[in-house]
C-alpha cells in the first residue's frame, strides 16, 4: 500500500452494513503530483477506530501491522473499550480467540498515522487504492 504521506483527508465514509470504509485523499499543495486525488477502500471490515478528526487531517502514513504486533500495540485499549461500551463487536469478548481467527483468515490490520488530525486503525479482509 502506498504511504500517502502529506495527502489531506477530504472525507471518509463508514458503511457498516456493507462493512466498507472509504477514505478520500487529495494532494492539497501547489506542487504537482501524478496522483491529485485517491480513495483508500477497506472492505470486509472487522473493526476500526478513528480519533482526533480535526476537519483538516494530513496523513503521515498507512502502516500494515502483523496481527500479533497489532494486538500487542492496541489490544489493551480494545479490551478496555469493549468492557465499557461494547465497541468493536463480539470478537473482542475473547481476544486470544479473535487474534487466532484473524491470523488464520485473510484479515490484515492497518494503522493510519497522522501528521495532523485523524488517526486510528482498521482490520479488514482487503484494501484497494483507487486513483482519481
Amino acid at each position: 500500500m502506498k504511504a500517502w504521506h502529506d495527502y489531506h483527508i477530504s472525507g471518509y465514509r463508514v458503511q457498516s452494513i456493507d462493512r466498507v470504509i472509504t477514505i478520500d485523499l487529495v494532494w492539497n499543495y501547489q506542487s504537482e503530483t501524478n496522483i491529485p486525488s485517491a480513495k483508500v477502500i477497506f472492505s470486509g471490515v472487522q473493526g476500526y477506530e478513528f480519533r482526533n478528526d480535526g476537519m483538516g487531517s494530513i496523513v503521515l502514513d498507512f502502516e500494515e501491522y502483523d496481527i500479533d504486533e497489532f494486538f500487542e500495540s492496541f489490544g489493551a485499549a480494545i479490551e478496555k473499550s469493549y468492557a465499557t461500551t461494547g465497541a468493536f463487536g463480539g470478537w473482542t469478548a475473547n481476544m486470544p480467540k479473535a487474534k487466532e481467527a484473524f491470523k488464520n483468515s485473510n484479515a490484515k490490520a492497518y494503522v493510519l498515522n497522522a501528521s495532523y488530525g485523524l488517526e486510528g486503525w482498521v482490520i479488514s479482509n482487503a484494501v484497494e487504492e483507487v486513483y482519481a
